[in-house]
């Protein structure tokens, strides 16, 4: 469905465009901002959690 390629294209373009805005971050970086990203797709914007 539509709505299914815009969410998908959404986390793709959070993903790929990290490292442009984001340049500073070494690989622990990455991966709590990969996390972040993950618990937004899986349970939207109220489930990302602190760390």
């Amino acid at each position: 469905s539509e709505i299914r390629r815009a969410a998908a294209m959404s986390v793709f373009g959070m993903l790929n465009w990290f490292y442009m805005w984001n340049t500073r971050q070494d690989a622990k970086g990455r991966a709590a901002y990969a996390k972040t990203v993950a618990q937004m797709t899986m349970g939207g914007v109220r489930n990302i959690r602190r760390s």
